[in-house]
């Protein structure tokens, strides 16, 4: 019986600074980054990079913008540090700054943390109404917190004031599209690109909307115009590639990562994208070190944990697989799809009851899945619990009838009704 297993901007500083910001300007020289002040008081301990490549973000934790990278034996000063340094702001010589994970993986100080001024961190203030150029400023830092309800509704405000704001209606497309309303989403990016027809992030942004609607054709065609237009963009590339896998167009989709890569070889995205596209080309070896590269940029990619388990599991290696979906539940208790595939790896293992444990999370969590259901009803058969295997397996066919597979369950589940 076939297995179902799962598949996987820097901010303007605002015109209109709280009290906050005003009083530590007055008392010292300041760095304003989009998630807080670094007190800049003199004492920057040099910091050294160890990681290949370092990226570096808008703010101390990896759901901010990445802004760019540092790389292996450069060095910067260590202007800030957040939750006793596990996040530091750093600025190299030629004045690239951000901040980046610390820890002896990452950068090494040249000395105690304790020296490394601690940066105050501020919520996106409310800013007083009638100032489009305000509401603006704080709409996108709304934004870099993920607060995209707040976000959308401070670009409003500000559209209110300004109706010719081209890039209001692409900060507010881009807020809309980050809480999944994506029609809404493409009306802004249209109206920024009627302002401003050469819009790149407009341009690039309704381009991935119209892909998760499906649409990849008007997908291609903004992202065309987007790369067109900036050539030497990375992000542009990158989303290419991933509409490109969506359509099974892999090789095309793998020159497009290649190209973000060479661009910019510190984007998550573009080599987990790229282990996508190499997974469909049956490339599994070439997946797994795209995905391994994709969590050495990013410790938190979920996604790439779970593919990359994925691809151990069906390499023959179930506790590497295991491993990764460890991972991936510790960074999202709620990841159906990882529980589902670590319950299967354990049934590997011969571990039945764990492996049902976690088939009971998967459909409790995903209760309309088929693949849920189909793959708890494997493990009941292999269990030798042949009165669940039966009811897990018929209701799989309920939830879809046209299964690819329906043949060969209805036998099974014959054969196991014989067995009763």
């Amino acid at each position: 019986m076939l297995l179902h297993r799962g598949g996987g901007r820097a901010a303007p500083r605002a015109a209109a600074l709280s009290w906050l910001i005003l009083t530590l300007l007055a008392l010292s020289s300041c760095v304003i980054t989009p998630a807080g002040i670094v007190v800049d008081n003199g004492d920057q301990p040099l910091a050294t990079v160890q990681a290949g490549v370092l990226r570096v973000y808008d703010g101390p934790g990896y759901d901010y913008a990445s802004i760019g990278a540092l790389y292996r034996h450069e060095q910067a000063a260590a202007l800030g540090k957040k939750e006793d340094c596990r996040w530091l702001y750093l600025r190299a010589a030629d004045g690239r700054a951000g901040w980046v994970p610390a820890g002896p993986l990452y950068v090494s100080l040249e000395s105690a943390c304790e020296q490394v001024a601690k940066a105050v961190m501020f919520d996106p203030p409310t800013p007083q109404p009638g100032d489009a150029v305000a509401l603006s400023t704080y709409a996108r830092l709304s934004y870099l917190a993920k607060r995209y309800d707040q976000a959308a509704d401070q670009f409003s405000q500000a559209l209110a004031l300004d109706a010719d704001d081209a890039p209001a209606y692409y900060g507010r497309g881009a807020a809309r599209a980050a809480m999944g309303d994506y029609e809404e989403a493409i009306q802004d990016f249209d109206r920024a690109i009627d302002l401003n027809a050469d819009l790149v992030p407009a341009l690039r942004d309704r381009g991935a909307a119209n892909a998760k609607l499906g649409r990849n054709q008007q997908a291609l065609q903004d992202l065309d115009r987007a790369i067109a237009l900036a050539p030497n963009d990375a992000a542009g590339y990158v989303v290419r590639g991933t509409v490109r896998v969506d359509m099974g167009a892999y090789l095309p989709a793998v020159g497009d990562f290649n190209r973000a890569i060479e661009l910019d070889p510190a984007i998550p995205e573009a080599f987990y994208g790229r282990g996508l596209a190499y997974a469909f080309l049956d490339n599994r070896l070439r997946s797994i070190q795209d995905w391994t590269t994709a969590i050495e940029l990013d410790p938190d990619y979920v996604a790439a944990y779970g593919d990359r388990g994925l691809a151990y599991a069906l390499s023959g290696q179930p506790n590497m697989a295991i491993a990764d979906y460890d991972k991936a539940i510790e960074l999202d208790s709620d990841n159906a799809r990882a529980y589902m595939n670590r319950g299967l790896a354990f049934a590997e293992l011969g571990d039945y009851e764990r492996a049902i444990d976690d088939c009971d999370r998967a459909v409790e969590l995903a209760p309309e899945s088929a693949d849920a259901y189909h793959n708890r009803g494997f493990v009941h058969y292999e269990a030798g619990n042949y009165a669940e295997a039966i009811r897990d397996l018929e209701r799989s066919l309920e939830l879809v009838p046209d299964a690819p597979d329906r043949a060969q369950v209805e036998e099974l589940i014959e054969s196991l009704r014989a067995m009763e």
